[in-house]
Order: structure tokens, then sequence, then C-alpha cells
């Protein structure tokens, strides 16, 4: 399954993602316009799976899940 990158909070189920530019040609080069799943993530913690949609570099939001991180480890040495 491909991953790209979504603006941070946009991740929302039942709506429309525009990616970017690079993002759509990603897509593209990887698997053309078929109907197969994508996941997409946004940098803070939302992580979807979506379909794309008739536009280029469209996809519409079906699931989206929360992945928390772990908090920052510091060296203290």
């Amino acid at each position: 399954m491909i991953t790209l990158v979504a603006e941070p909070g946009s991740l929302v189920e039942g709506a429309t993602i525009l990616v970017s530019d690079a993002e759509a040609h990603h897509l593209r080069v990887r698997r053309g316009e078929t109907q197969e799943a994508v996941r997409l993530v946004d940098g803070c913690g939302a992580v979807a799976l979506a379909r794309p949609a008739g536009a280029r570099g469209a996809l519409v939001v079906e699931r989206v899940e929360w992945v928390p991180s772990p908090p920052p480890v510091f060296n203290r040495s």
C-alpha cells in the first residue's frame, strides 16, 4: 500500500483531500488511476485509509485512526 502525506488536520472521514502536486505525481507513477486503497498520514498522528477520487490528486477518506506517538527521548549526558 502506498503512503502519501496530507496537510496536518485535514484527515476527516468522508472528506475529499487534494494532495500536493508532488504527492499526486507519486501516486500516478506508483499505481496510475486504480481504486486501490492509499494510506494518508498528516504528521500529527492521524493515519487514514483513502481511495482515489475522479480528479487528479484527489482522495476520498474512508477511515481515520489516531496513532499515538511516543514522547521524545532526551539524551541527558
